[in-house]
């Protein structure tokens, strides 16, 4: 439950359509989540705010595809050769997955494009966090998460936030955020 204008209200966390004509799937609750329905070229994919605070980012490096909603999440199949891209929203908490498969690439990267209250050292907006990427094994295995870290660096005026994985295949792995 959350607080909005004097009312309390329910987290439902259920996407919709939020009437931004870019970022047009989205749901503006405890925190305000607004994502474009397909990965094209270098377009903002990601809006995150919360009162004053807010970020927008595009994963680099993707094809074009169309994403594909399920209640509080949204997917990208095949954002990458070899990797799917995920948002899925909870309340508070916005959860990025990267889904691998054979030929997924090594490095993820993201650029900042537009930004209030951004602290690239400290990763936060306001309030809010930027988690350090975890490299997840599939689920029943024996093998354990592997801690990834967001090298944060700046091009033609934008921070860049990318993770580099282990050497290896991973397919079947997840790095979540």
């Amino acid at each position: 439950v959350f607080e909005r204008g004097g009312s309390l209200r329910r987290i439902t966390s259920l996407l919709g359509n939020t009437g931004d004509p870019d970022l047009s799937i989205g749901c503006d609750e405890l925190l305000q989540f607004r994502v474009r329905p397909h990965l094209s070229g270098n377009a903002p994919v990601l809006h995150i705010g919360h009162g004053q605070d807010m970020v927008r980012m595009t994963p680099l490096d993707t094809r074009n595809v169309n994403g594909v909603v399920r209640g509080n999440s949204i997917t990208f199949p095949g954002a990458w050769p070899g990797a799917d891209l995920a948002y899925e929203l909870g309340g508070h908490l916005i959860r990025e997955t990267m889904t691998l498969r054979v030929g997924h690439p090594r490095t993820f990267r993201f650029r900042v494009d537009e930004h209030v209250g951004f602290d690239p050292v400290a990763l936060t907006i306001g309030s809010l966090r930027i988690l350090q990427p975890t490299l997840e094994p599939p689920v029943g295995s024996d093998k354990i998460s592997i801690p990834l870290s967001w090298v944060v660096t700046q091009q033609d005026g934008k921070w860049l936030l990318s993770c580099m994985l282990p050497e290896g295949n991973y397919a079947g792995w997840s790095v979540s955020t």
